[in-house]
């Protein structure tokens, strides 16, 4: 043939001349079996012009190396030099280093060199590498999978689809519940604020819309961009003591979700409950408030997965996670004139998670395993505040306030995962980077009260170098 495409998928070919022209594309079908490779016997002579293309194709298995005479002149092979050497561009599997080469001891005879590459050879990151080996055994299970990935040949659709592959290792889903966690807990931190500010010390209950989203960028490609929010109520009642401290209970409800950067479609969704007390007193000018309590959730997992055009499926996966936590605010509220109060204040903020483990299903060859993992938080807060208490001429209160201040990331650890690719039976293990040491945290406010009824509005973001969180809140309290 001078010119055109020649696509031959396996078997052997016994031809008598061949001349492949300047504008011609020979494929050729390479296998770990070889009466499955294709061979190609001329009784007399082989060209290649210059231009001519050799287009190798790896074939089902994802097999990690190989070797084998593709073609062979009994005659004389002319213009070899045309076609051989390293192989790439278009057609090309992104996946294997391709190279034709003369027989060492046959001139007249090609040879196909294929050899899976390794993770540095791709580009990977830490993580991305950690992972190649349990994948890509777990595909050699499934024809369809192991034929797409191997169909990949360019960078972007290889780590399109190689995205979609990775089991979900970030600390999303936790950072995700300790965000909730946080402010399910700064409902009742709030409602202390707002008893001090005004002297509502009468029994009362209240309610407060919870709803926050956080962005994550990390330092390195080792770490995952997720964006997540969420969306929840809190409910309490509280009264005086005898030794004039406030003490409440509360019950909350938070549901949220997260979606990691190269995975579009895919999400990790949460849903949590938890219960409260929480404690106002005072030790001389230090106004000390104290948060404790327990939580449950369900967490869920769809994994959506996209190698090429022709293979897709979806894991899926649900797995219930345990709380604990405890917060401790100091301040000190410092009357600068009859109507503004400048208050600096602390506060630590502690949450431990305990995750299930969790098997995906309904992926075939792309489900996993995950083990129980722990993660831990402690938030450190410092800052001041300002609030103007302003006096209306029918007995209410307008007080609107602002925060200014710095969270410190005191317990900031890496997360560990591991994993089992449950189709081949591989482990291994993932470790998401650590969060920055902390971040500048700026919140806005104002309570409006009537001496019967409050109603709060406030803001809060979070800006840090990898993190940034923002929650708005509203709520209503209502005095017996």
């Amino acid at each position: 043939m001078q010119d055109g495409v020649l696509d031959l998928r396996g078997g052997a070919l016994n031809i008598t001349t061949a001349t492949f022209g300047a504008d011609s594309e020979l494929r050729i079908l390479l296998s770990s079996v070889l009466a499955d490779t294709t061979t190609i016997v001329a009784s007399g002579d082989i060209t290649f012009e210059a231009g001519a293309v050799l287009a190798p194709i790896v074939p089902t298995g994802l097999p990690v190396s190989g070797s084998h005479t593709f073609l062979t002149a009994n005659g004389v092979l002319h213009g070899a030099s045309n076609v051989t050497g390293i192989v790439s561009g278009e057609g090309t599997p992104f996946l294997y280093n391709l190279e034709v080469a003369v027989n060492a001891s046959n001139p007249n005879a090609l040879d196909a060199i294929y050899t899976l590459k390794t993770a540095s050879e791709l580009g990977m990151s830490a993580n991305q590498g950690a992972a190649l080996d349990a994948i890509v055994t777990a595909l050699r299970t499934d024809d369809r999978a192991s034929v797409a990935l191997a169909a990949l040949g360019t960078r972007d659709s290889f780590f399109d689809a190689y995205d979609d592959l990775m089991p979900s290792y970030a600390s999303a889903a936790a950072e995700l519940a300790a965000t909730a966690i946080q402010q399910q807990q700064s409902a009742a931190s709030n409602r202390l604020a707002a008893t001090r500010l005004q002297g509502l010390n009468e029994v009362s209950v209240w309610a407060q819309e919870i709803g926050y989203s956080l962005y994550r960028e990390p330092a390195t490609r080792n770490g995952q961009v997720y964006t997540g929010h969420g969306f929840g109520f809190a409910f309490g009642i509280d009264g005086p003591l005898d030794n004039g401290a406030l003490f409440g209970v509360s019950a909350s409800f938070v549901t949220s979700e997260v979606e990691e950067k190269g995975r579009p479609d895919g999400e990790i969704a949460m849903t949590f409950g938890q219960l409260n007390a929480y404690l106002g007193t005072a030790l001389g000018a230090i106004d000390l408030d104290f948060v404790g309590g327990l939580g449950a959730g369900q967490l869920s997992s769809r994994r959506f997965v996209q190698i090429g055009p022709n293979f897709r499926e979806i894991a899926e996966a649900e797995w219930w996670a345990y709380e604990g936590h405890a917060a401790v605010r100091a301040s000190a509220p410092m009357q600068v004139t009859d109507w503004l109060v400048f208050t600096p204040r602390a506060a630590l903020t502690y949450v431990a998670m305990q995750e299930d483990g969790y098997s995906e299903e309904g992926g075939n060859s792309v489900n996993y395993e995950a083990d129980d993992a722990f993660t831990q938080r402690l938030w450190g807060d410092a800052g001041f505040e300002l609030s103007v208490n302003h006096r209306l001429r029918g007995g209410g209160i307008v007080a609107p306030r602002l925060f200014v201040g710095y969270r410190a990331n005191l317990i900031n650890e890496t997360t560990e995962r591991n994993f089992v690719a449950l189709a081949s039976g591989a482990a291994f293990s993932l470790t998401d980077e650590a969060y920055d040491d902390g971040a500048p945290i700026v919140g806005l406010g104002i309570d409006a009260s009537n001496g019967y009824s409050t109603l709060s509005i406030g803001y809060e973001g979070e800006f840090g170098d990898q993190i940034e969180r923002h929650s708005i809140n509203a709520a209503v309290r209502f005095r017996f």
